[in-house]
């Protein structure tokens, strides 16, 4: 199965991928997993990423931005771009989770083919009036549910997350204070005000290794700040977030990894 790219201009899509980097400009993963992505990166590190990504756009913001958080970084996106899908720098590619007729197992997608299936996915958010779209949570093809290819409620994580910030009636927003599980923040924040979602479970973008590869969010998560932030959620949102447990399937990765707990 191929998964064709149509030209921006005739699909007239209004949307950027962004890949919000940090100390990894010779290990940028993810400017190969679709095509035309771009990179913003703080102005000081921004020569060094045009040095070692001279084929892939760069963008700078000002150094103050992520001094205050990585958080804020992402809302700085959100104010220069508008209507973003986020991709996390170490991000290898997209992984079809489904076998369709034909095809023994899962498999890799192309850089052209994700591209048009992110492009397909945003389309769909915006015909169904969703402001918050993006693909499954979970990486092993045993997890994936035929009956249940696409939701409307739950969350994504930040690698694969679109948000429709510059259409009309949109109240999404990044808390810069919570420093980690800001995707839990975006999909609760989500359920408040706008109620669903757009979710395509059959796709998911496969990402290095967030938790212990140099750079990006590693530098600065650790076990106390996860569990400041899962307290400073817990403070926003109640019951509606509470603390994951093992299952089968997914293990956490720490202890104060939350879960989000919406009633519809």
């Amino acid at each position: 199965m191929t998964f064709g790219l149509l030209p921006k201009e005739k699909l007239m899509i209004d949307l950027k991928i962004v890949i919000p980097s940090r100390g990894r400009a010779d290990r940028v993963l993810a400017k190969n997993a679709v095509v035309d992505p771009i990179i913003c990166v703080r102005a000081s590190s921004a020569d060094e990423y045009r040095e070692h990504n001279p084929e892939v756009e760069v963008v700078a913001h000002p150094d103050e931005v992520e001094d205050r958080s990585f958080t804020a970084k992402l809302q700085w996106i959100l104010d220069h771009f508008g209507n973003v899908m986020y991709l996390d720098d170490d991000s290898e590619y997209m992984l079809r989770l489904y076998a369709p007729k034909g095809a023994r197992a899962a498999a890799k997608m192309t850089a052209e083919e994700a591209t048009a299936i992110v492009h397909s996915t945003y389309l769909a958010a915006q015909d169904i009036g969703a402001y918050y779209w993006g693909f499954n949570t979970q990486v092993n093809p045993l997890a994936f549910s035929g009956h249940v290819p696409i939701k409307v409620s739950g969350m994504c994580w930040g690698n694969g997350c679109g948000i429709r910030y510059a259409d009309d009636g949109c109240k999404l927003f990044w808390e810069p204070t919570i420093r980690t599980n800001n995707d839990y923040w975006m999909a609760l924040l989500n359920a408040h005000h706008h109620r669903y979602a757009y979710f395509d479970h059959r796709f998911v973008f496969l990402a290095k290794g967030t938790f212990n590869t140099p750079g990006g969010a590693s530098a600065y998560r650790t076990e106390a700040v996860e569990k400041t932030a899962y307290e400073k959620l817990k403070m926003y949102f109640g019951e509606r977030i509470t603390l994951k447990k093992d299952a089968p399937l997914a293990k956490r990765k720490h202890r104060y990894q939350p879960q989000i707990n919406l009633p519809f």
